[in-house]
């Protein structure tokens, strides 16, 4: 079973992006323990979109100076796939509260940039996955309170 198979076999995960509610995380966690050779691996990044990179970058063994910004980042990604590393799962805990503090249009690019990099341009049924993101949050909760309280939602993002 693969990360793909986790996914089917778990429809609460919905599609991609997978935002996890904070209630479900146990599940997550022993769904992707189930998982032929997966590494899972758990980031919280409250704050920013850089301190997501780095957390993620740390999570999945890249080496020293740590990326902060996505070139870097994605330089780093393909040495996974050239040495055919993981698979990784990668649980963002806390994700609802970077959405806020970085605000919502920072947060969801910084998804989409993950994804888009993970997938090196190809769609999820057609890679070998090498590393997926499952991001836990209290997402009702924070759709349910609109756009009060979520940040600003035009900010630019920082990891450039």
């Amino acid at each position: 079973m693969d990360l793909r198979d986790v996914v089917r076999r778990h429809p609460w995960l919905g599609e991609r992006p997978h935002l996890v509610e904070a209630d479900r995380r146990e599940d997550l966690i022993r769904a992707l323990g189930a998982a032929d050779g997966v590494r899972v691996r758990t980031v919280r990044a409250r704050t920013s979109v850089p301190e997501l990179v780095t957390g993620i970058g740390r999570a999945l063994e890249f080496p020293e100076p740590l990326p902060r910004g996505w070139w870097a980042f994605n330089d780093y990604y393909r040495e996974i796939d050239r040495l055919s590393l993981g698979p990784f799962a990668v649980v963002v805990d806390d994700a609802d509260l970077l959405a806020r503090s970085a605000g919502v249009a920072a947060f969801v690019g910084a998804v989409h940039r993950l994804l888009s990099i993970a997938d090196g341009g190809e769609p999820w049924e057609d890679v070998d996955v090498r590393v997926g993101y499952f991001f836990v949050g209290r997402w009702a909760e924070l759709v349910s309170q609109g756009a009060r309280g979520v940040g600003p939602v035009d900010r630019a993002d920082p990891a450039g």
